[in-house]
């Protein structure tokens, strides 16, 4: 699987745990997508996580 590709499951999976009421689980998550690679965008995703 490539970076871009496990980021993407990686991002869906923490929206899908905000959802469900689960932000620490989803910041978490969203944080290991945000490790794997240097991608601004991953870095957008992981701050509107932590605003909403």
């Amino acid at each position: 699987m490539q970076k871009r590709q496990l980021q993407g499951a990686l991002i869906g999976n923490s929206w899908l745990l905000h959802k469900q009421g689960k932000k620490i689980a989803a910041l978490k998550i969203g944080l290991k997508a945000c490790l794997l690679a240097n991608n601004l965008i991953v870095w957008k995703n992981f701050l509107m996580l932590f605003l909403k």
